[in-house]
């Protein structure tokens, strides 16, 4: 590594500190903050009361019977206390945790992108794919701040990076006013601040993501380090998710299952099948607690002695409120913007891929089945688009970070400058992203202030 690119790399670790610090700092104001709403919706329970949201249902002693980790964990915190005063603590807990994860998501995403600084990065299976969509990650020559499995490194924009992760649980649906002005109802929402099951969903989910696109990159670099503890991560991970809402997993298993079937039977230099299947068979293993547990809320939701049942009906809740094209152009309009833009380059981008099949699955989940019963309304099919948005919201932001980087310098020649019409387009998406969190604010300051959520 030449002069240049050490006092550039020197550079890009302040500022990584010094965004990092800024970023905790943000983290702590907006723990308190969020402590104050969910301070105050465990006092409401009523719908005419300000602050209704589903927290009161889960406090004992309303605390239902059943299988949810929320009922298990406040049970616990009322236990130690007699009263409900931890329980707003954990849950500011749980949305800070949410925005920690998707910071770590979106730095690993970078740096697997090759948005590395200091640091020779290239993604591939040994024949040069520029996003890795088969094989390991592997460090240029000379990659000072770089780890050959992406673990480490300074990454391009992270004062970006943090900015975005801190707003990420304030995303929004974009409204017209006068035309199609919803926050939450009739959406297609990214983020759910009255339902305490998805926010500790959201923070899980987004781990237990990001730990199976760390373990994807190692399982077929025999040199890799660390893949016990990514193994027993990304098993706890994604329990905890299925044990608060069963939603990431409905949409996230049939998804990497296709991906890992193709990396079993595609044939790949110096990897026969036996290799291949030993590579895969640590996943398997990691999904089969969540995939028991899941069978196991199935038969306690929709069994025999339940009065519940899984129905198809084509379109009946998502037809039910607002207007079937508007709900997915203005909740997504982010990721769809990114995806007009960058969809070529993308190609080969399996966090990207994911994230998008994650969200067409979801909204084929929601919109082919119901429960009928008592919990026809409650829409528990469509958690599965609240939660895939959300996680598609974040792989998109690092697209578009990624973007904003300017060309790679090689060795003392300057960095190649945007070009007009790039510059327009990550403007427009900017815009664009800038309306989702603008608009997503001023509904959480409404909340604050005792409004209701479904608006």
């Amino acid at each position: 590594m030449n002069l240049t690119e050490r006092k550039r790399s020197r550079g890009a670790l302040s500022i990584d500190r010094s965004s990092t610090i800024i970023f905790a700092a943000a983290c702590v104001f907006l723990f308190f903050v969020f402590r104050y709403l969910f301070l105050m919706q465990s006092a409401h329970g009523e719908i005419t009361e300000p602050f209704y949201s589903d927290l009161m249902a889960y406090v004992p002693p309303n605390t239902p019977e059943g299988f949810r980790a929320i009922s298990d964990i406040f049970k616990a915190l009322y236990g130690i206390t007699g009263n409900a005063v931890l329980i707003p603590w954990f849950m500011a807990a749980a949305a800070v945790l949410c925005i920690v994860s998707v910071r770590l998501l979106i730095g690993y995403l970078l740096r697997r992108s090759g948005g590395m600084v200091g640091a020779g990065f290239g993604l591939g299976n040994g024949a040069g794919a520029e996003f890795g969509v088969g094989g390991g990650v592997k460090a240029g020559a000379g990659a000072e701040f770089g780890v050959g499995d992406g673990a480490g490194g300074v990454y391009a924009n992270p004062g970006g990076a943090a900015l975005l992760s801190a707003l990420s649980v304030f995303v929004s649906p974009i409204l017209i006013p006068k035309l199609y002005h919803y926050y939450y109802a009739a959406t297609w929402p990214s983020f759910a601040w009255h339902s305490p099951t998805y926010i500790l969903l959201a923070a899980s989910s987004a781990l237990a993501f990001l730990f199976f696109l760390k373990l994807y990159d190692r399982c077929f670099d025999p040199a890799a380090h660390g893949k016990p503890i990514l193994f027993l991560a990304f098993a706890a991970a994604l329990f905890v998710s299925s044990w608060s809402k069963p939603s990431f997993f409905m949409v996230f298993a049939p998804v990497a299952f296709a991906v890992m079937l193709v990396r079993l039977l595609r044939p790949r230099d110096g990897f026969p099948l036996s290799k291949r299947f030993a590579a895969v068979l640590p996943f398997a293993l990691a999904v089969v607690p969540s995939v028991c547990y899941f069978v196991y809320i199935y038969f306690l939701s929709f069994g025999e002695e339940s009065t519940n049942h899984v129905v198809v009906s084509f379109g009946f809740l998502y037809n039910l409120t607002g207007n079937p094209v508007f709900k997915p152009l203005l909740g997504l309009a982010f990721p769809i913007a990114v995806l007009v833009f960058n969809a070529k380059k993308q190609r080969g981008n399996i966090a990207y891929l994911m994230a998008w099949a994650m969200a067409a699955l979801g909204f084929l989940i929601a919109f082919t089945f119901i429960e009928d019963g008592d919990r026809l309304y409650h829409g528990n099919f469509g958690w599965g688009v609240t939660l895939s948005s959300f996680l598609l919201f974040a792989v998109s932001m690092s697209v578009y970070l990624a973007e904003l980087r300017p060309a790679a310098p090689t060795g003392n020649a300057p960095a190649k400058p945007l070009t007009r019409i790039a510059k327009a387009r990550l403007s427009l998406t900017g815009l664009i992203l800038a309306a989702h969190i603008v608009i997503g604010i001023r509904y959480f300051v409404y909340l604050l202030s005792g409004g209701y959520y479904n608006i």
